[in-house]
């Protein structure tokens, strides 16, 4: 093997074409030298800092076909953490219904370094986000609808096998929809974050009953009860549940929290976090464990 790599061998180790190298090398990201005709040319310890840092899978030199466009515009948004982008990725795979894809989507996120919590505050909610404003303009059918959410519920089930779990901590949570919610990925993710910081989580996605939910912060004594909620919640039979909630983990020292858009902004609400995203669920639940962060996944 040559001891410097040419533009066109790191487009192929990258699996990019040749413009995108040559702008990644322009601004800084990938160092490179100039050959007196100006040429680029990439140092192999230099290239495979560059690969392990940023976590492309190198295609192999004798590699002859090209990526598609569509492929090397998906590494790019990855490398540039043009988290708009990705999110608006994410929905355009979700709304085709291919669960193996959005599988693969958050692998080479995972792969290139982002963490859980970004995976889902800054790409899997905000793609909801716009799948929801989009179904209340008409124009995203139910089929769509419910087929980026089994996709969604999927891909989190197989980032499960794939995130680093801390040690337990011997503690007990609940993530689960409010009473009447028929949305259940928020409490999933809430799940799936908690499980990997160590946490032993119960998860009931089916909406349960207020008095049921009551009953079990009394009986188990949870540390954390999280519940999620995608619509808005400023019904009384809400805040009635909310009220009811926070007496029961008052009485049973359980910390609660409330998530997701339908909550977001409700001042009338008695909790210990409400309308938070992954990263402050991240924040409340490692304070009362006393861990940091889920890291990134090791390659």
């Amino acid at each position: 093997m040559n001891e410097i790599f040419s533009t066109c061998d790191m487009a192929r180790l990258c699996g990019v074409n040749e413009s995108t190298i040559k702008r990644w090398a322009d601004s800084g990201r990938l160092p490179c030298v100039r050959t007196p005709g100006g040429h680029r040319k990439f140092r192999i310890r230099d290239a495979l800092s560059f690969l392990s840092e940023h976590g492309f899978e190198g295609l192999g030199l004798d590699h002859e076909t090209s990526r598609s466009e569509d492929e090397d515009r998906h590494a790019a948004l990855i490398f540039e953490r043009n988290w708009d982008g990705l999110a608006g990725r994410y929905l355009e795979l979700g709304l085709a219904g291919s669960s193996p894809n959005l599988v693969q989507f958050l692998f080479r996120l995972v792969t290139a370094g982002c963490t859980l919590v970004e995976i889902c505050d800054r790409v899997i909610s905000p793609a909801l986000v716009m799948l929801g404003d989009r179904w209340q303009a008409g124009s995203v059918s139910i089929l769509e609808e419910h087929l980026m959410s089994a996709g969604t519920i999927h891909a989190l089930a197989r980032l499960r096998e794939t995130l680093p779990q801390q040690a337990s901590n011997g503690l007990l949570a609940l993530c689960t929809p409010v009473e009447g919610e028929q949305h259940e990925i928020g409490a999933r993710m809430s799940a799936l974050l908690l499980d990997r910081l160590g946490w032993d989580v119960r998860l009931s996605v089916d909406g349960t009953p207020t008095p049921e939910l009551v009953r079990f912060v009394k009986r188990e004594r949870p540390r954390l009860l999280c519940l999620s909620a995608c619509s808005s919640r400023e019904d009384g039979e809400f805040l009635e549940a909310a009220r009811l909630l926070r007496q029961a983990t008052l009485e049973t020292g359980t910390r609660l929290a409330f998530g997701g858009r339908g909550t977001q902004g409700d001042n009338q609400v008695s909790c210990d976090m409400i309308g938070g995203s992954m990263a402050s669920l991240e924040s409340l639940a490692g304070g009362l464990a006393g861990h940091r962060g889920v890291g990134r996944a090791s390659r």
